[in-house]
């Protein structure tokens, strides 16, 4: 007769940390070698957004279960011209004797084949992921996720399942009633430790992209150490070092990334309104990237404020924990490499930027003083060249030379309020396009202050080191305004001949103010938009929103699910890039947002493990309940 597993004890305490708890679910030493009826007696955690359960007094997401194959059902759609699979279902009952519980499998669309002719000869090139791995009567070892749906059933989702010998069955049982005597039994004494991970140096290890949660069961990765003690059949959970999945500013680059030379450097011909622009981005991105460096500096060493890049350990590796008895491969390495690990994501967001900000920075108020006059300049001269061209036209027909005062237009500016507000529509004009390329967004969060802006210190290290900042900033600054009054002086002596005064207004106080960076600038407006750089830290957290929307949708809702994905059995699959994209830009503040910004931050998420593709194309969350999409519907 066969072993039945022992009573579990229900975990229904207040944890205070569940988000530690349910990261160690989805490593792979939070495999759980169980019956199939304890995943029926699991006690589903109170928390809806991490969803877990308890094996006793263990947390479990993913089982390991051994049985035999008693239904087996294929549910799969092809493609019409090619007859390939296009994707669909497979869908196993499994009984160990204890119970019987349904798992279902996605199947992966099938390459196109050449012709439907070399199909029908060539059988063994069919994609065997929409075979059944076994007949009815065999023996089979599933490894999946729990999932929870209708009214107190449960699903398993597989992972992984192949075909064992019929003797791998009593051995599965052997070893979980090991394990309810040793492990899982809520009236052991001693609480039940969650190993913890020291943090890989960003130099040394590189964590590899994980596509799935198949690959999370593989990989080794160890959380944060938290003890859940048991007292009186209650769970308690106490987090020694709590280390939560966060959204924030990317990982400090390496020193070596490409710098921009300093604005005072710039020749006359690059002084344009598009190198104002990408400098402006520059800027930006720059600015938050030191702060967040230094944010981390100075944080160092203090537990209680948080940081919001990738801390590194100081204790150094430490011993790996034996793994769960019953576990065969052995988990998988890290790869190392050279390459920097994927960013840091925090929650807390950082300060915003505005117009008026930005204008009172001295760097992009100098470089968008030259702009403007090198622009001043550039047209004084093409006007000049007009004037003298119709002037010798006149001499040629002998009529009246026109005066060159009268032909010179009137908008020009003149004056220091004439410049400052010229530089304020370089710096609209820059912003606008900014937005709608995609590289900065709005934002309704925290704004910087009006005068806040990066100290002379900081600004040094925003730009190329090939000298002294200060010294090339006043030898380029002198250069400049002698090489300008040279050449004002030589075409005024050249416009005098023909009588004109085009160029004049450079050798004014306005075309010095504006070399200099010293013209006025206006009051800030009380109604004014903040400004943020697009980066995948910063839409990773909406696009993970998005995904879990949609999920929650049901299924008839959904424009971007196909005829079969509505029929097929059990919960829709996650969205398509396209599909996210259109539900985020129903905001405006990600009206100019492009497929490559989404795919960007889903590789961030990926990395991170927080989302997967269950199929290709396709993207879901971890901690998504399966049975909220059931009772929407």
């Amino acid at each position: 007769m066969k072993n039945r597993p022992t009573k579990c004890v229900a975990q229904d305490a207040k944890f205070d940390d569940d988000d530690a708890v349910w990261k160690w679910t989805l490593t792979s030493q939070a495999v759980a070698p169980c019956y199939i009826l304890d995943v029926h007696k699991m006690e589903k955690h109170d928390n809806k957004s991490k969803e877990f359960f308890w094996l006793g007094r263990v947390p479990c997401r993913f089982v390991k279960l051994v049985g035999r194959l008693v239904g087996i059902e294929t549910q799969e759609t092809k493609n019409k011209i090619v007859y390939t699979c296009t994707g669909g279902s497979k869908f196993y009952d499994l009984d160990d004797g204890t119970a019987t519980i349904e798992c279902i499998q996605r199947i992966r669309p099938a390459p196109l084949l050449p012709s439907k002719a070399e199909t029908s000869a060539n059988p063994s090139e069919q994609p065997r992921d929409s075979r059944p791995i076994g007949f009815l009567g065999s023996t089979a070892e599933v490894i999946g996720k729990v999932s929870a749906w209708g009214r107190g059933e449960r699903m398993i989702t597989i992972q992984e399942i192949s075909e064992c010998p019929s003797n791998s069955e009593p051995v599965h049982w052997r070893l979980v009633k090991e394990l309810h005597c040793s492990r899982y039994s809520a009236s052991i004494a001693e609480p039940f430790v969650v190993p913890k991970e020291p943090v890989a140096s960003p130099a040394v290890a590189s964590p590899a992209v994980v596509p799935g949660p198949s690959r999370i069961l593989r990989a080794d990765v160890q959380q944060d150490s938290v003890v859940v003690s048991s007292a009186k059949g209650k769970g308690v959970v106490r987090c020694q070092t709590p280390q939560a999945q966060s959204y924030g500013p990317e990982e400090p680059q390496s020193p070596s990334r490409h710098r921009l030379r300093h604005p005072a450097r710039l020749r006359n011909r690059e002084l344009t309104a598009n190198t104002f622009r990408i400098y402006l981005k520059y800027y930006m991105d720059e600015t938050l990237l030191a702060e967040s460096i230094a944010n981390e500096q100075g944080t160092e060493g203090d537990p209680e404020i948080p940081t919001n890049c990738l801390r590194r350990s100081a204790e150094g590796k430490r011993p790996r924990l034996p793994r769960m008895p019953g576990e065969d491969a052995p988990p998988q390495k890290r790869r190392r490499g050279n390459s920097e690990p994927p960013p840091e994501l925090d929650e807390k967001d950082p300060l915003a930027f505005t117009l008026s900000n930005l204008r009172r920075v001295p760097v992009l108020k100098l470089m968008a003083g030259r702009v403007v006059a090198a622009e001043i300049k550039r047209r004084g001269r093409a006007e000049s060249e007009k004037l003298r061209c119709a002037a010798a036209g006149a001499n040629a027909s002998r009529r009246p030379q026109p005066s060159v005062a009268k032909s010179v237009p009137s908008s020009r500016p003149s004056s220091l309020e004439g410049v400052s507000r010229k530089a304020k529509l370089l710096f609209h004009w820059a912003i606008i396009e900014l937005l709608k390329e995609g590289g900065i967004v709005l934002w309704d969060g925290p704004r910087r202050a009006v005068d806040d802006g990066t100290s002379a210190e900081d600004e040094q290290k925003l730009w190329k080191a090939e000298r002294s900042t200060a010294d090339a900033t006043g030898a380029s600054l002198a250069s400049d305004l002698t090489t300008t009054t040279t050449t004002t002086a030589t075409a005024n002596r050249m416009d005098s001949r023909a009588g004109s005064g085009a160029s004049r207004s450079l050798a004014t106080a306005a075309a010095d103010a504006l070399l200099a960076g010293e013209y006025p600038v206006s009051d800030p407006e009380s109604d004014e938009e903040a400004y943020l750089p697009l980066t995948p830290a910063l839409l990773a957290p909406r696009v993970r929103d998005a995904i879990e929307n949609l999920m929650a949708r049901p299924a008839h809702h959904r424009s971007d699910l196909t005829r079969e994905h509505r029929r097929a059995r059990g919960p829709p699959p996650g969205p398509t890039i396209p599909a996210i994209l259109a539900h985020l830009r129903r905001d405006d503040r990600w009206k100019w947002l492009g497929e490559w910004h989404v795919e960007q931050a889903i590789e961030l998420l990926t990395a991170r493990k927080l989302v997967y593709s269950p199929l290709p194309g396709r993207w879901e969350v971890f901690d998504f309940v399966p049975s909220a999409c059931l009772h929407l519907s």
